[in-house]
């Protein structure tokens, strides 16, 4: 139904047919993550509620949508008994005009002095920086708050660009306290509404008839592109991102096709149709820089295909930048399902890329967990398309992420060693692992938060702790929060694991535990395991409880608890909890891996 809708949508994209969407979405959500959404804002905001819900929708998410009283943000965030506190909301969103927030700097800017600016400008963001970390206190919802958009009219005219005291300069001073003092409160994002303003065009984003009689000043023009950026930050917030993008060869990566017009005959080039086809390429390599694997679904001949990625002048994209390839002739749903097979990550991972109308149609009947986009006929639209798909976009870049193209061509290295050793032993060996286990900081949380929220396969509980959790973690005395790096012959892995111990009353609780799924089959799990039971024993604890909790994924550890010599809790044999004795027996680390 959903591709029914959004299609039907597109071809109309009327704030009514939005309505309409909306109305059939919430009808039936089959297929659709919940989520509870609070809106708090200074205007009324109900006109732009269908946009999010269908925005949402398109995203893999169900909205349901609840709006705060008009005009009591702060006092919402700060009272225990207020509904936004009490409502257990999923998200709380914030939207503040400049004229709520700090009146002087929205309408009496010409009459404040530079200090007064400075002092209205901290004023603003200290009092939502304190409703907000009284809001923390009492709540842990995630909040997600809009910044202040530049002037539909530059207050100075033509000197509004240049004069170095402007109301355009505050305003972005003013952004950046936000976003530098809110990032620093457990699950507090910001949302760049004014990005959102200028893609529209500030001339654009009000519709002055409703905002005279209603209140309600955001324009038919404004509320899908807005809708589009919130859904995209909570798909976020939620950790959905896919992480692979597969792509088409011939009329997807360059114009043509590459057995019929040769080397020399397709469209590829700094001029005409083919830069068309090379800013394309340069928005793929953006993504491959924001750690996106790339792979190649192509119906062609390889050596024909290939001689492009290796010998064409204008080719951005190379060999090397491919994790994985299939160029053959067969069917893309297989050949997708053997390249989720093959980067150890599954078929909601993927987006798949092609020009074809009829592949995308068999995708999406063969592959429905595939992302498969429609495009439009003509491919000055494809470069446009990728960067707005918004399904990659996540809340932090990592060192892990810039080096993952790296990381999955040293992989290559280790499967032909792999391949090549006489046993498994002589692999392990001949991989000259080393392994760093430290305790969590500041530095390397974003990258556990990474892990915790996208690891499937080698986790134990797929507890998906939000950032406040794990903020307290570090901080518990009680707890141990460990991450493990990696590095072997071919190059550094990077952070692939995460555990946390809670330690009481003698038990060292095993509360999670989970590896990356390129390190898996290699024992390093059971060098991660033997750490973990140092620490806790040194700490006194006696007994590691641990607990298996089944998903459609993690079968892969499903025989990790007892291949290490735990054994069940007789008296919950339904909850997959096991016990080790740590006064019997320890854990020993493989003698190959090297501590780091």
């Amino acid at each position: 139904m959903m591709p029914d809708i959004f299609s039907e949508l597109d071809a109309d994209g009327s704030i009514n047919g939005y309505q309409r969407a909306a109305n059939r979405i919430a009808e039936n959500p089959a297929g659709l993550s919940p989520i509870r959404l609070r809106l708090l804002s200074a205007f009324v905001i109900h006109p732009h509620l269908p946009t999010l819900i269908v925005e949402s929708a398109r995203m893999g998410m169900a909205a349901q949508c609840d709006v705060g009283p008009f005009n009591v943000i702060l006092q919402e965030l700060i009272d225990p008994a207020s509904a936004t506190v009490t409502g257990n909301y999923d998200a709380v969103l914030i939207l503040r005009p400049l004229r709520d927030a700090s009146p002087s700097l929205a309408s009496g800017f010409l009459s404040l002095t530079p200090e007064a600016v400075t002092e209205q400008i901290e004023a603003a963001v200290r009092e939502l920086e304190s409703a907000l970390r009284r809001f923390r206190e009492l709540c842990a919802s995630v909040v997600i708050v809009h910044n202040f958009s530049l002037p539909r009219f530059p207050l100075l005219g033509l000197l509004e660009g240049s004069a170095e005291e402007s109301q355009s300069v505050a305003i972005r001073r003013l952004n950046a306290g936000l976003n530098r003092r809110l990032r620093a409160i457990p699950d507090v994002y910001v949302l760049d509404f004014d990005r959102v303003c200028a893609q529209v065009g500030y001339a654009q984003c009000q519709d002055d008839k409703s905002w005279y009689m209603a209140r309600a000043p955001l324009s038919p023009l404004l509320m899908p592109e807005l809708a589009r950026a919130q859904a995209t930050l909570l798909h976020a917030v939620r950790g959905r991102t896919r992480k692979c993008l597969v792509l088409d060869l011939d009329n997807t990566l360059w114009g043509g096709v590459i057995g019929e017009d040769g080397l020399s005959g397709i469209a590829l080039g700094h001029g005409g149709r083919g830069l068309v086809f090379r800013e394309f390429q340069e928005a793929v390599l953006e993504l491959f820089h924001r750690g996106v694997l790339l792979a190649i679904a192509s119906k062609n001949n390889a050596a024909d295909a290939l001689a492009v990625l290796r010998e064409h002048p204008d080719m951005l994209l190379r060999e090397s930048h491919f994790a994985a390839m299939r160029i053959n002739w067969h069917p893309k749903p297989d050949n997708l399902a053997e390249l989720a097979a093959e980067l150890n990550i599954g078929l909601d991972s993927l987006v798949f890329f092609d020009d074809s109308p009829q592949e995308r149609a068999q995708m999406r009947a063969a592959c429905p967990e595939v992302l498969t986009p429609e495009l439009p006929r003509d491919p000055m639209g494809y470069a446009t398309i990728l960067r707005r798909l918004g399904v990659f976009d996540k809340l932090s870049l990592t060192r892990e992420d810039r080096l993952r193209g790296e990381i999955y061509q040293q992989q290559n290295q280790r499967a032909l060693l792999r391949d090549s050793a006489g046993s498994l032993e002589d692999f392990y060996r001949g991989l000259e692992m080393r392994a760093t286990i430290r305790p969590v900081d500041g530095l390397s949380l974003p990258r556990a938060f990474d892990l915790i929220h996208k690891t499937n396969q080698f986790n134990l509980t797929t507890r998906r702790h939000d950032e406040q959790t794990l903020r307290a973690f570090l901080e518990s005395e009680s707890t141990g929060f460990f991450v493990l790096r990696v590095v072997d012959k071919f190059g550094d892995n990077g952070l692939v694991g995460v555990a946390i111990v809670r330690l009481h009353d003698g038990d060292a609780e095993l509360d999670s535990l989970l590896m990356s799924c390129r390190v898996i089959g290699r024992t390093l799990e059971t060098a991660f395991l033997s750490h973990l039971v140092s620490w806790a024993t040194s700490r006194g604890a006696t007994r590691m409880v641990a607990e298996w909790i089944p998903t459609a994924k993690n079968q892969p550890v499903a025989r990790f608890l007892p291949d290490h010599g735990f054994e069940p809790m007789v008296e919950l044999p339904e909850k997959n909890r096991w016990q080790l004795d740590l006064t019997q027996s320890g854990i020993s680390w493989p003698d190959y891996i090297e501590r780091g």
